[in-house]
């Protein structure tokens, strides 16, 4: 009896302990989670501030566009859960999009499992049906995890994501040759510096007021996220009717730059083609994160594995 007692003095700590290594090495559960800190829940720690900012930042302006809310998330394992499951869960908790519009969109990232799911609200599953919601992943965020790049695949996924909500078609990769472009580009930059010209002129033109249908004047014109060789950047226009005075923006796209080496010897940056340019959308002005709106998921999206 004595040495019953022994052992069981023993083995309860031993017991306890194995018991709080087996519930600490589980992955995380929605509920563990809690509350959304803003747009980027890096819970898995493998994004730098960086692009954490950068991220951020593309979320702020594609929520003052047109109230779209866009939450990227990343978590280490979802410890055999299906990611979807633990997505859509996620993304009706949190609330993402607005309640009336279903506007939410969800890139959830599962690190040590190597898979990703999209989730997407009612409102928007027109413009990002699941077959486009997977491609943009498998083209711009899929490349980039396999090198452990992270913060670069989710900033060119997001980038993407705004800019197909905007209004703008998705492409994919880049068609043209850049030593072509070298070496005929003599010749053809006269020629598009007034078609650029032109182009400024019509979209002066066809801009008319949200409102009153006038014509408006341009207030600003600047980069409020800088393009450059791993990311694309937002340009932001400020305009004013000349009728009722209503302010308004617009936002666009700026692909990132590419440097481009051809037979001529030299290299040069170009802004091109992996992301889409155009398409334009308007701005209520500036943002921050006071939470989720209070959306929900509609059951759609897609995912995958790296």
């Amino acid at each position: 009896m004595k040495y019953f007692c022994k052992f069981t003095l023993l083995i309860i700590p031993l017991l306890a302990m194995s018991v709080f290594f087996a519930s600490s090495s589980f992955g995380e559960t929605v509920s563990s989670l809690g509350k959304a800190k803003g747009y980027v829940n890096d819970f898995a720690n493998v994004l730098s501030s960086g692009d954490e900012s950068r991220l951020n930042s593309i979320c702020e302006n594609l929520v003052a566009a047109n109230s779209t809310e866009l939450a990227i998330v990343t978590i280490r394992t979802t410890d055999g859960r299906p990611i979807e499951e633990f997505a859509v869960e996620l993304f009706n908790n949190w609330g993402i999009g607005n309640a009336q519009a279903d506007n939410g969109l969800l890139i959830l990232a599962a690190i040590d499992d190597h898979d990703y799911f999209v989730a997407t609200g009612y409102g928007i599953e027109d413009a990002i049906p699941d077959s486009l919601a997977v491609r943009i992943m498998e083209n711009e965020a899929v490349p980039e995890f396999r090198n452990g790049s992270y913060g670069t695949g989710l900033i060119n996924a997001a980038t993407e994501y705004s800019a197909v909500l905007s209004g703008e078609d998705y492409k994919s990769g880049s068609s043209f040759n850049p030593g072509l472009i070298v070496i005929l580009g003599a010749f053809f930059v006269p020629l598009a510096l007034f078609g650029i010209l032109f182009l400024l002129i019509g979209i002066a033109i066809r801009i008319k007021c949200p409102r009153c249908g006038s014509r408006v004047k341009m207030l600003d014109n600047k980069e409020v996220l800088e393009a450059d060789y791993s990311h694309s950047g937002i340009r932001k226009k400020d305009f004013e009717c000349t009728v009722c005075h209503h302010q308004f923006s617009k936002m666009k796209i700026i692909p990132m730059l590419v440097q481009a080496s051809g037979s001529s010897g030299g290299s040069s940056g170009w802004r091109s083609g992996s992301s889409s340019s155009g398409g334009w959308f308007s701005s209520g002005g500036g943002s921050s994160f006071g939470g989720f709106s209070g959306g929900s998921s509609g059951g759609g999206g897609g995912g995958g594995h790296w």
